[in-house]
């Protein structure tokens, strides 16, 4: 978050979201579990309010589709998965 020094005002916020991605089959590991870090910044001002419930959603919903195309172009690019 980045705070106006004029105002104190909260001006820019980073939405993180932090995982881990593995994948195997029946015991055996594929794809041995590497990080997974998806982050979405947005900015503030008066004329834009925060914290709506449909603001809230619709930021998680792009976190979660950001994350899913992660997941499947590591799957997609993994040696071991072609």
């Amino acid at each position: 978050m980045s705070i106006s020094p004029s105002s104190g005002v909260a001006l820019e916020f980073l939405n993180t979201l932090h995982g881990s991605v593995r994948v195997a089959q029946e015991q055996k590991t594929l794809l041995p579990a590497e990080p997974l870090l998806v982050e979405q910044s947005f900015t503030y001002n008066s004329g834009n309010p925060l914290a709506t419930t449909a603001q809230q959603n619709e930021s998680q919903r792009q976190l979660l589709d950001e994350a899913a195309r992660r997941v499947l172009a590591r799957v997609l690019l993994a040696p071991a998965l072609r």
